[in-house]
């Protein structure tokens, strides 16, 4: 009888080592990435006694655009990087959150579902979505060098600054709470006035008025190259070639009463058409 309990009591104990050993491999425990209303993953259950670094430069955050701005709807490609002499486990968690409402905002994207995953978040954050490692995520390409890749999409509406949470961790791989190094780091990106939903940027229309019988072209921001002026008849009336921002056509010559014109306007950004009265 002691033997069934003493044998027993084992499998018991191995049953839970292994499944806390298969839970820590396969990502971070939800809502661990220090975030605003979240605690870290140095805690009882996870790593209890884990030594913590903020703002290491070995812990890296690469954005696939440089100038830290998003643009409505855009998809982007995010790694993360953390280098530790002679590490051979990883691990890693992520969460985007809008600085204002501190609400989880845009979309996870899995470009390596073999080494990651999406993870809900626990109460009080459960809107939260997180990306962090499988188990087969936990290996590095390379000993000391733990990466992974994926994507995030931005929301379809302006959300200010937004910020991004992580933490990375170089354990010690010995299947224990103990005696881990944890990374904390945030990365802000903030919206883009100027851009559209496939992120090539927006044209600026050049101003187009009439004063007296003189077409008047204002453009901002670009460069005029050519204007086409058109009455409805499809008579061509001038075609100049500028490279200026203020044009004046005179359109005398379409008579002094009032008369729609077509003009086409190419500019060194674009080409914009309309009609005016005039």
């Amino acid at each position: 009888m002691i033997k069934k309990i003493i044998v027993t009591s084992f499998l018991i104990a191995l049953a839970y080592i292994f499944i806390n050993s298969t839970y820590k491999t396969a990502g971070g425990h939800p809502s661990s990435t220090g975030a605003p209303g979240e605690k870290t993953c140095a805690r009882t259950d996870c790593h209890s006694d884990a030594s913590l670094t903020f703002d290491s430069p070995l812990n890296k955050f690469i954005f696939s655009n440089p100038d830290n701005t998003y643009q409505l709807g855009r998809t982007y490609s995010i790694s993360i990087e953390l280098t530790k002499t002679d590490i051979e486990k990883f691990g890693f968690q992520i969460v985007a959150i809008d600085s204002a409402t501190q609400k989880n905002v845009g979309t996870w994207v899995l470009t390596e579902p073999s080494k990651t995953h999406i993870i809900n978040g626990e109460a009080p954050n459960t809107d939260r979505r997180y990306i962090t490692q499988t188990t087969a995520g936990t290996n590095p390409a390379i000993v000391g060098k733990g990466n992974w890749n994926f994507k995030w999409t931005a929301p379809s509406q302006n959300k200010g600054t937004i910020v991004f949470y992580y933490v990375t961790n170089a354990t010690n791989n010995n299947d224990q709470f103990s005696g881990d190094q944890l990374f904390l780091s945030n990365y802000k990106i903030r919206f883009s006035q100027t851009g559209s939903i496939d992120g090539t940027k927006k044209l600026t229309k050049p101003k187009v008025s009439v004063s007296d019988k003189n077409l008047v072209i204002h453009s901002e921001n670009e460069l005029i190259s050519a204007v086409e002026v058109y009455d409805l008849n499809g008579r061509n009336y001038e075609v100049t070639e500028n490279r200026k921002n203020y044009y004046t056509v005179n359109t005398a010559a379409f008579g002094d009463g009032n008369t729609i014109l077509i003009y086409k306007i190419t500019t060194d950004k674009g080409t914009y058409t309309g009609k005016i009265w005039r």
